[in-house]
């Protein structure tokens, strides 16, 4: 109402104003008000500039030193998103870009390097832009990938860019990089490189100059895919100590792995063989050898010339795994038991598409005594009731691996009765709470995924109730229980 009285007021004003105007002369001072509109909205879209002005020149962020700020910024920056994030800080304001352009962390995350075939200014302001970020890094290491590459050695800005900064390179992929490119890498200077990851070089190239990286001497960590086919390769093995092979070739793989005298962590993915070999390899040591990832490919079945091979006096983790496995593994000759013995320490067994018995689950885990975690991931035939049985735990008898507290059971099969299964939990976790000291350990983490009886299950919710961290999952992952406690 008060809004409608003002309007009326100020047409009756404006009506006696120009009582004796033209159209014209209101036309011309319509004009004038529009003017004077425009300006009074400048006006106050300057103060409210203002106001917000002031606003950040208190707001608490200002006050912040600016390391403390710095270090928000490195804390914000995700791996996945780097660019992007770093991006987004530097265009906030011009404080945070000097910042950001002050803080060599931000700009040392991963870099993708596309070497298309891509002309004209993109292409150049591509270049520039991977300088500038270089630069912004000094003198931290930076890791590099390259993923898109052109066929042939051709001059390219962007590959020139890259490599001027070889000397602080902290890891390089070059698993979808052509030969040339291999080549041209290995010629430069690898001061900090520490990481390093090869994809195959391509058909029929053994012939050709060994690839040289022996100049790499801060190397610790390779991962190297190739062929027998493939020129030979010249790594420091000795320095590193970190190791994944795959390989089509097991020869070449142990000849490459007992060279790496130094290795904490070895992931080896290889055929297995036909034949036994005529004259037996020497055993070598592996004395700081810690976690071993073994898998196998192809049909051939027999392994006993790799565990006859190595010895891993520290080795504390074993993951055995057979998914691409066309036929299945000779246990019976594949001599772990006699591996494990120079292996006294495994605390951590993964057994996945394991084709061993009952009696063969048995042997390995009695060669175990230090076992802590055992995982076993569709082992169809080794999870019988007569190694169910065997982990049972009977008052006055020496359990079979007593520290065992961490047991995954996933896709096991039918070949044990569930309340076999049911009786031996029960029996370890009372064995773990009457026995005064503990003649078991306590479990720390059951899980079973795979269709459960409805006994089974009963007993195990007693259980759970209890205060025991069992996991029952169907099919799908669900679990019929509340979580269990995350210290696996």
């Amino acid at each position: 109402m008060a809004i409608t009285s003002s309007i009326c007021a100020i047409v009756l004003e404006q009506t006696e104003r120009t009582r004796q105007s033209s159209k014209a002369d209101i036309e011309r001072l319509i004009d004038q008000t529009q003017l004077k509109i425009a300006s009074l909205r400048s006006q106050i879209e300057r103060e409210r500039a203002i106001a917000a002005a002031l606003r950040y020149i208190i707001s608490p962020v200002r006050a912040l030193p600016v390391e403390l700020l710095a270090e928000i910024f490195v804390l914000a920056i995700r791996d996945r998103t780097h660019i992007t994030d770093v991006l987004r800080l530097s265009q906030v304001c011009s404080d945070w870009r000097q910042v950001a352009h002050a803080t060599p962390r931000l700009w040392t995350g991963l870099i993708r390097v596309n070497l298309d075939n891509e002309s004209g200014s993109l292409k150049e302001a591509y270049a520039d832009g991977l300088k500038a970020w270089l630069a912004r890094s000094l003198p931290h290491p930076v890791p590099i990938s390259f993923m898109a590459c052109p066929p042939k050695d051709t001059y390219c800005r962007i590959l020139a860019e890259i490599l001027k900064t070889s000397p602080r390179w902290g890891s390089a992929d070059l698993r979808y990089a052509p030969l040339w490119l291999i080549n041209r890498v290995a010629e430069c200077r690898l001061d900090n490189l520490e990481e390093l990851s090869l994809g195959t070089i391509g058909p029929n190239t053994s012939h050709l100059d060994p690839l040289c990286f022996t100049g790499a001497p801060r190397l610790r960590k390779l991962g190297v895919k190739f062929h027998s086919n493939d020129p030979q390769i010249l790594m420091p093995w000795a320095q590193l100590t970190d190791i994944t092979i795959d390989s089509s070739s097991h020869d070449i793989a142990l000849d490459i792995l007992v060279q790496c005298t130094d290795l904490i962590r070895a992931s080896l993915c290889i055929p297995g063989w036909h034949e036994l070999p005529e004259a037996e390899r020497d055993i070598h040591v592996l004395s700081r050898l810690r976690t071993l990832s073994f898998a196998l490919f192809g049909s051939a079945g027999k392994v006993s010339p790799f565990f006859d091979c190595i010895s891993a006096p520290a080795l504390e983790e074993l993951c055995l795994h057979f998914d691409d496995m066309e036929n299945d593994v000779d246990w019976k000759a594949a001599h772990l038991p006699t591996f494990q013995v120079r292996a006294p320490h495994l605390a951590r067994l993964d057994l996945r598409y394991a084709t061993l018995r009952g009696d063969d689950l048995i042997d390995v885990l009695h060669y175990a005594p230090a076992l802590t975690h055992l995982k076993l991931f569709c082992c169809w035939d080794c999870f019988d009731d007569i190694a169910v049985g065997a982990l049972h735990y009977k008052e006055g008898v020496r359990p079979l691996v007593p520290h065992l507290h961490n047991l995954i059971l996933e896709h096991t099969g039918e070949m044990f009765t569930p309340g076999v299964l049911a009786d031996m939990i029960t029996s370890r976790w009372a064995g773990a709470e009457l026995a005064t000291p503990p003649a078991v350990a306590h479990w720390t983490l059951v899980r079973v995924k795979d269709d459960h009886t409805k006994h089974f299950a009963d007993v195990m919710e007693v259980l759970h109730r209890k205060g025991l961290p069992i996991e029952l999952l169907n099919r799908s992952g669900n679990n019929q229980f509340a979580p269990a406690p995350s210290n696996s």
